[in-house]
């Protein structure tokens, strides 16, 4: 999931969220309910290593390039299908102190600095899913980076600079109404206002505006509740174009206004799922990638054949490339992956012009082994960045 960045929004930022969904908790004490999708579940037959259910479907064609990461994660601290989703924070005074915000869904989330080594993991028992987060959000009469995060409820943090440590400011009576599975966020360039669209796992939707209620960040239905058709959770705003993109797993990527009285209905299909587009379903995360003047990309994971489709960002969204992350000297390979961000801004010495980083469902050797996490790439190893 994917942010804008204060490097072309506001002078300094660079934000890219691959991903994402926020929805905050009332619902977070109570024992989450076991996923239906998980092998083991009652009904449910066995599948492939850490609980994927393998799509059995047609394939997209071939990738056009293959890279290898340059650095990963700490494993997350849960074992299974546990890693989910990331969100890059882009630090607005030294690149190097960036962060990756990644969630563990079977435990906490999860802070960790470019070289990948945990600096935090809060809120262990919340299980959260989709995280993504924007600038510029006023709370308590100050103006903070607010992070969203969404599974089982619907959470919100905010980000001390100094420390890079996260403190949970949810509005303790924020229920979102629906069993939030995806969602992403949305600074609107038209009223200034901050939006988180969360999606379900039986394609129901909804935009809620995000509002300080006494120092405590709260959300309220705005548009919708709608039917975006089967199942969704990858979503992505383009906040400069005020377009919001959301990944119907098995269909493809639909392009929607993004603003709270734009139509539910009045979408365009971007790409769809082979035999009829690039990718291979499930369609997943989702990540925009700013570049000047108005250019840039559109990221999605193609999840059923381990891949990274590229579009140009602006209608019709002309296919640029179809990707790979393989095993190579530092890392394994990212495969079937969930959750994707991206960001074009420098993040230090490792990642002077950007990167890009993909949830890896099953984490082997070279490099770290065991629980899932997650990989990153230098991002011009893969876009042509101006």
């Amino acid at each position: 999931m994917s942010q804008p960045f204060r490097s072309s929004l506001s002078g300094r930022w660079a934000l890219a969220l691959v991903a994402g969904v926020l929805l905050v908790a009332g619902l977070a004490a109570a024992p989450a309910p076991a996923d239906p999708r998980r092998p083991g579940a009652r009904g449910v037959p066995g599948g492939a290593v850490n609980g994927h259910i393998d799509v059995v479907g047609p394939k997209g064609p071939a990738a056009d390039l293959s890279v290898t990461a340059d650095g990963e994660t700490e494993p997350v601290g849960a074992a299974g299908d546990a890693a989910d989703d990331m969100a890059f924070w882009v630090h607005p005074d030294d690149p190097s102190l960036s962060v990756v915000i990644g969630t563990d869904k079977e435990g906490a989330l999860e802070v960790y600095d470019m070289a990948g080594k945990r600096l935090q993991a809060i809120d262990p028992t919340t299980r959260p899913g989709n995280v993504d987060l924007r600038p510029g959000f006023t709370l308590a009469g100050a103006t903070v980076d607010l992070i969203g995060v969404v599974g089982y409820g619907m959470r919100f943090y905010t980000i001390d600079q100094a420390t890079r440590m996260l403190t949970n400011v949810t509005a303790p009576d924020l229920k979102p109404g629906m069993p939030v599975a995806g969602m992403c966020m949305y600074r609107s360039p038209v009223s200034g206002k901050h939006y988180l669209f969360a999606d379900t796992l039986d394609g129901e939707a909804g935009q809620y505006e995000l509002v300080d209620e006494g120092g405590k960040v709260n959300a309220h239905l705005v548009r919708g509740p709608w039917q975006v058709g089967s199942e969704a959770e990858g979503c992505v705003f383009d906040d400069e174009r005020k377009i919001l993109y959301v990944a119907e797993e098995a269909v493809g990527i639909w392009a929607y206004g993004a603003e709270p009285g734009d139509s539910t209905t009045d979408r365009k299909l971007v790409d769809g799922v082979a035999p009829n587009g690039q990718m291979s379903e499930d369609v997943e995360g989702l990540a925009i990638v700013y570049q000047p003047a108005g250019g840039g990309y559109l990221v999605a994971s193609s999840q059923g054949d381990d891949s990274f489709v590229v579009y140009q960002r602006n209608e019709p969204w002309q296919y640029v490339k179809k990707y790979k992350v393989d095993a190579g000297d530092v890392t394994d390979r990212c495969s079937r992956t969930d959750g994707i961000d991206a960001v074009a801004a420098n993040l230090g010495p490792l990642y002077p012009k950007g990167a890009f980083s993909c949830q890896d469902h099953i984490n082997e050797a070279p490099g770290s082994t065991g629980n899932q996490n997650f990989k990153l790439v230098r991002l011009e190893k893969i876009l042509d960045l101006v």
